[in-house]
């Protein structure tokens, strides 16, 4: 029997006690995560850097193509020039032709890449003159500039320092993956919950590549995922600030929408996740996000018909969008459902690339590493977010996963009349990564809903499982890429 001293200390001391191990508990989880956040930012540092030089010189999706637009900004020709009829372009140097076609013509033949004679060949060339000439490459002219700055950074940088062509190429390479996982360490920053759900996105195998070649697609998927993560932070974190610079950088976001690929704008109404105690009324909360909603398609409609380019008219696919849309509004509710269909069907392929497809060279569809190894990545994602302890909030996860449908079903729609055969109901031409940024929203989506009830442990678990599942099968597809990345080169 404890004598009454004694108990008196252990009543005095149980809050104490109780309140410690709480705390240990929160540290041991923060350490965890910021642990785990920590090694796949230097994984997907150290990998994209890898990548930056392993992939040969425009073997990555379309890579030529945004080569030359870099390039062209590069020089300060930020617009693109009108060529004809659904056709643009602006002014290149004659020697980035050259370096294109001995790597295009080896690509085309299926032969493997020579390093020494590709950097002889880019050392002749920096002791010839450079001539310009006005080109066509619409597919990426039409682009409004923003989503390639990172690129044209390190370009620029490159050439001040007198670097060749191939130089020149692996600083805007490296320029892109430094910007991406910055980026990703400052999105997840801002983010008030689901930080290594949302970080294991973005390090996806398919994502790193994207940011470690010439692509539009990096910021494509950064900017409205920042903005996301800011309206998150606002709704769930009382604290933070909403001064005016707070709202003028949120238009700022939803303006940059605009001017990334025209799917972009759909994820603009997220602002409706900063709550109305944040304003001084509701009306004033419509009002700002009505701001942030103009602003974005504003801009996005703006820069549309100035550059009104259609792919299929373009890559000759049969595309007519006027018979597609004449076709959709005689029979909405069949094509719909049909082009559903076959979204649906083709769903896991969508899928596997989005994970881990690694340009289209020197594989034909760039997706040579074991499937069941990328489906564990798409597995450990969902447990991640399943597992997540952080505030929950149901509204907030609804419109979230409204919004990642949502910009689903626009794309299918938007290949479905400016891609595709007016009267085929398959879709084609979509890519997984353009899923990336629903994605993002969907994980969100999920780390939000109130599944945990007492049920700390199973959570926990999950968050371990998940993490180490995720790493494994990012390293795995990396090094399996790798080894295939060999053979490319003579």
């Amino acid at each position: 029997m404890l004598s009454p001293v004694m108990l008196n200390l252990a009543r005095a001391g149980a809050p104490a006690a109780i309140l410690f191990r709480s705390w240990t508990a929160r540290m041991r989880r923060a350490d965890f995560a910021m642990l785990a956040i920590g090694a796949l930012l230097l994984a997907d540092l150290g990998w994209g850097l890898r990548l930056a030089f392993a992939i040969p010189p425009f073997g990555g999706s379309d890579e030529a193509y945004h080569w030359l637009r870099v390039r062209e900004i590069s020089f300060g020709e930020l617009l693109a020039r009108k060529l004809g009829p659904n056709d643009w372009g602006g002014t290149f140097d004659v020697r980035d032709i050259k370096l294109i076609g001995y790597f295009g013509i080896r690509y085309a033949r299926g032969l493997p890449v020579d390093w020494h004679v590709a950097h002889d060949i880019a050392r002749r060339l920096q002791g010839v003159a450079g001539t310009t000439a006005i080109g066509s490459f619409p597919s990426t002219a039409s682009f409004a500039p923003l989503a390639y700055l990172p690129n044209v950074l390190g370009v620029a940088i490159a050439r001040a320092c007198g670097g060749d062509l191939l130089a020149q190429l692996h600083g805007g390479r490296m320029a892109g993956v430094l910007c991406y996982v910055g980026l990703s360490g400052l999105l997840v920053a801002i983010l008030p919950t689901a930080r290594l759900a949302a970080m294991a996105v973005l390090s996806m195998p398919a994502a790193v590549t994207q940011a470690a070649t010439f692509s539009a697609d990096p910021l494509n998927l950064m900017l409205p995922a920042l903005l996301a993560a800011c309206s998150l932070r606002l709704r769930l974190r009382p604290g933070t600030r909403f001064g005016m610079a707070t709202r003028s950088g949120l238009v700022a976001l939803a303006m940059s929408l605009g001017l990334l690929k025209m799917t972009s704008v759909v994820f603009s109404p997220v602002v409706l996740l900063v709550p109305t105690v944040r304003f001084a009324s509701g009306a004033a909360r419509w009002r700002f996000v009505a701001t942030c909603i103009c602003a974005a398609v504003a801009v996005a409609l703006a820069w549309n018909v100035a550059y009104p380019f259609m792919p299929g008219l373009y890559w000759k696919t049969g595309a007519d969008p006027r018979a597609a849309l004449n076709a959709l509004a005689a029979q909405p509710v069949h094509h719909v459902r049909a082009m559903l269909g076959e979204a649906w069907s083709a769903m896991p392929g969508l899928l596997q690339s989005a994970y881990g497809r690694v340009g289209a060279h020197p594989a034909a569809d760039g997706t040579r590493y074991p499937a069941h190894v990328g489906w564990l990545g798409l597995a450990a994602i969902l447990g991640l977010a399943l597992g997540n302890r952080g505030p929950r909030a149901k509204a907030a996860s609804f419109l979230l996963a409204a919004l990642a449908g949502a910009a689903v079903i626009l794309l299918m729609i938007a290949f479905r009349i400016a891609y595709n055969p007016p009267l085929v109901d398959a879709v084609t031409g979509v890519q997984g990564r353009y899923l990336h940024p629903a994605a993002f929203f969907l994980v969100l989506a999920v780390a939000l809903l109130p599944i945990w009830r007492g049920l700390d442990g199973w959570a926990n678990m999950l968050q371990a499982a998940g993490f180490a599942a995720a790493f494994a099968a990012q390293v795995g597809t990396i090094l399996t890429v790798l080894g295939w990345l060999r053979e490319t080169w003579g």
